[in-house]
């Protein structure tokens, strides 16, 4: 019989939610941004000011309505969760280099690509490969180079994703 989860417990399945998470707006970072935009359009254009004017006529006062949208812009972006982990996963791809925002790339699209596993993920192999041919694509091709293997495939996606979810966190903590 389980009792209630302890602190540890409750800590360590945050941790692995988050890296989920990470994981899937690293995934689907351009549906996932056009969609948030979207929605963020949607209500900031809906958006109706409240009629400060009680005396009736129209004021000949100016209003402000740059500054009021730029206003209205960070108060959504300051409720909305998946503004934050849409900034770690630019700041991710930023703070990285060339070859490793080429493994992402790679990765997103071993994810597209239909899954045929024989017991074990197929996204390994399938990153690997398209890795490897973007990378000859784009660098000098030397014939002793081979993709790499499935370690390092995993490892450099667990880095990833571990530095998508630490800059997620400093975010936050703003």
């Amino acid at each position: 019989m389980e009792g209630p989860m302890t602190d540890e417990q409750k800590l360590i399945e945050s941790m692995e939610q988050d890296k989920e998470i990470a994981e899937c707006y690293l995934l689907g970072y351009d549906k996932c941004l056009a969609e948030y935009n979207a929605k963020k359009r949607e209500e900031l254009d809906t958006y109706q000011p409240p009629d400060e004017n009680v005396g009736g006529g129209r004021s000949n006062v100016p209003g402000h309505p740059v500054e009021a949208a730029a206003v209205r812009s960070a108060e959504y972006d300051a409720v909305h969760p998946a503004y934050a982990w849409l900034k770690a996963v630019e700041y991710t791809h930023r703070t990285l280099g060339e070859r490793k925002n080429m493994f992402i790339r790679a990765r997103c699209e071993a994810e597209q690509a239909p899954h045929i596993t024989a017991g074990r993920p197929a996204w390994v192999e399938r990153t690997a490969q398209i890795y490897f041919d973007l990378a000859r694509k784009r660098f000098i091709e030397r014939p002793w180079d081979t993709p790499p293997s499935a370690r390092t495939v995993k490892r450099w996606w667990a880095d990833i994703i571990r530095r998508t979810v630490e800059i997620h966190l400093r975010i936050e903590k703003k």
